[in-house]
């Protein structure tokens, strides 16, 4: 099927994919790839964590499970339940450290992955609560001006404007100088109160958030860390400490901090979380909850760190040792839920017909037989899906119509736009990997061609001879 679409019309769709637009025709129905959750298959999963948060000894869980098996979508609906309680922070990237960013001011123990991911987790923990909340807070946030909180202080500072106007006699005075024009009387010190309190409000809303005073300052505006500290959860504990104080919050869910390969975070988050409940501020347990990869924890990863113990351990023949060493996960987590993926390699076909079968289409089943398996995840099935979607509507439109290509051949193409993403912007151009092989399959056909023209010709001059010998 793949091989009939890349010989037939793999050069009438790229001549397509780089035409003038066409108008669409209809309204796409695009599936979001956002995390979506299915009651079916992840409401087990999402229930056994709420039972773990009402348990005061479970501090530590673990959500494990590959990319795209539905992590983010259970532990978003564990955030919806737990609304008032649940604080999420996602580290699904990190910049990279350019070495012409690194000088002296640079601590060298700043670049480790850890504490990098460490910063990452310190900014969104400082920044995830109002700064109305967090008044203690060293870190001077920018707030939008809150008119009924500046009146509030307008009216406080303009009733001691009046009181300090009438104990220095300067009402009294005020209200001499107006008697020939209005008799103001007791209503002078109701009118010093309101003008103080007005012009107050007037200058505070004119320059909020334009004047610093260098002199006040409270303190760094910025996450750094300093030659003395070992890492950012020790630099800014007081901070952590007191955001979980002041605040609502007593369950933090981590997402994406297994992207980085590096399962030394996982015990610096431990002890934060032991530091955290055990300090006498806050009144309730706090619990973490992560996404992660089992992988994380095998030997690949363990000796990819270069942890000198664990690789010692590792490099042992006995393999009840090295398997204890990638069974130390559970020492990080008091509890570990894995989530069952329900789609494989073997159930991507019929996930892909069930996708197609949301709008009209002429794909023919045999294409998702062959290519379905090789494509084993929700979210890029998903892509697929809505790129078959938008590209039929442009080509099969307008000057496409003459083309006379088919719904199965488009659809090949997507699948392999999403799998091949940097060749598939190379067709424009002519030198992708299918230019190559559409290319050497015409090469062939020609050499084939040639060869038969040769064995034909050879079979011709037989027959001519072998009929002239017959005649004599």
């Amino acid at each position: 099927m793949v091989r009939h679409f890349l010989r037939g019309n793999f050069y009438r769709v790229r001549r397509i994919f780089c035409s003038e637009e066409v108008p669409a025709q209809k309204l796409w129905k695009l599936a979001p790839l956002t995390p979506t959750y299915l009651a079916k298959e992840h409401s087990g999963y999402a229930s056994a964590i709420e039972a773990a948060l009402a348990d005061d000894q479970i501090r530590n869980i673990a959500l494990s499970g590959n990319y795209g098996v539905g992590k983010s979508s259970i532990l978003r609906e564990v955030a919806r339940r737990q609304d008032h309680r649940t604080l999420e922070l996602s580290l699904s990237t990190l910049a990279p450290i350019e070495a012409s960013q690194l000088d002296e001011s640079v601590p060298i123990q700043a670049t480790t992955p850890t504490n990098r991911v460490q910063q990452e987790i310190v900014k969104q923990l400082l920044y995830r609560e109002y700064p109305s909340r967090t008044p203690g807070s060293r870190f001077r946030r920018i707030e939008r001006f809150r008119w009924w909180r500046a009146t509030g202080t307008s009216v406080l500072l303009g009733l001691v404007v009046a009181v300090i106007f009438l104990l220095t006699g300067w009402t009294g005075q005020i209200t001499y100088v107006f008697a020939p024009y209005v008799d103001i009387g007791v209503w002078a010190h109701p009118a010093i109160w309101s003008a103080a309190a007005l012009m107050a409000l007037l200058v505070s809303w004119l320059f909020y958030g334009k004047l610093h005073i260098k002199q006040f300052s409270a303190g760094s505006a910025t996450v750094t860390l300093d030659e003395s500290s070992v890492s950012y959860f020790d630099q800014y504990l007081d901070e952590i400490v007191y955001f979980f104080e002041v605040s609502d919050r007593d369950v933090v869910i981590f997402e994406d901090i297994d992207r980085f390969n590096d399962s030394h975070i996982f015990e610096t988050l431990r002890a934060l979380n032991t530091l955290l409940n055990a300090s006498p501020q806050i009144k309730k347990p706090i619990r973490f909850i992560y996404a992660i990869k089992d992988s994380i924890f095998d030997r690949i990863g363990l000796e990819a760190e270069g942890r000198k113990s664990d690789r010692e351990v590792l490099a042992t023949d006995d393999p009840a040792q090295a398997e204890a060493v990638r069974a130390n996960r559970t020492k990080f987590f008091d509890l570990v839920i894995p989530v069952v993926p329900f789609i494989t390699h073997r159930s991507a076909r019929n996930l892909a017909i069930q996708l197609l079968d949301q709008v009209e289409h002429d794909v023919a089943t045999e294409l998702l037989d062959l290519a379905a398996q090789y494509v084993p995840d929700m979210r890029l099935l998903k892509n697929v899906c809505n790129e078959f979607i938008v590209f039929r509507d442009r080509i099969f439109s307008g000057d496409g119509e003459q083309l006379n290509l088919n719904e199965t051949d488009l659809f090949a193409m997507m699948l392999y736009k999403s799998t091949h993403l940097a060749d598939f912007e190379m067709i424009r151009l002519g030198k992708s990997k299918l230019d190559m092989l559409y290319k050497l399959s015409r090469d062939l056909v020609s050499e084939n061609i040639k060869r038969i023209e040769g064995e034909r010709r050879v079979l011709h001059q037989r027959i001519a001879r072998l009929n002239g010998a017959s005649a004599c």
